[in-house]
């Protein structure tokens, strides 16, 4: 009987906080590092510089310390993704065009498309910004 009433509890308890967990799954991801995934989007196409087997045109943008809303950093992520930025794989560039009081670089994809990067305010500790990448679906 003790474990008939245990595993009731244990369903009701469920049943009860599945709603909720399903509203707040809808939510941006706010980690405890204070940085937020927003909704993918797709831009330029990308070809992976170590892969180029590996293509596509959608793209992730994380916030970091709300730095700004996610419509704002993914407008700046699709102006700035498609910078013809050159440079060896791996190879870091500053993109020129961000948001003010920000400073952004790039990595280049295959075709010297800047697929990666990130938007820094300097000086602020850990430093608000947003940074975008490529993704798969």
């Amino acid at each position: 009987m003790k474990r008939f009433l245990w595993w009731f509890a244990s369903a009701a308890l469920v049943a009860a906080t599945l709603p909720l967990s399903l509203a707040i799954s809808r939510l941006p991801a706010f980690a405890a590092d204070g940085v937020t995934d927003c909704a993918t989007f797709t831009s330029v196409k990308w070809v992976n510089a170590m892969d180029t087997s590996q293509s596509g045109n959608l793209y992730a943008v994380s916030i970091n310390k709300n730095a700004m809303s996610c419509a704002d950093a993914t407008k700046w992520a699709k102006k700035l993704i498609p910078t013809h930025i050159g440079g060896a794989m791996g190879s870091m560039s500053v993109l020129k065009g961000g948001p003010a009081g920000y400073d952004c670089v790039g990595f280049p994809d295959h075709n010297g498309i800047a697929y990666y990067g990130h938007c820094t305010k300097p000086g602020m500790g850990v430093m608000p910004g947003i940074t975008w990448r490529n993704t798969t679906p």
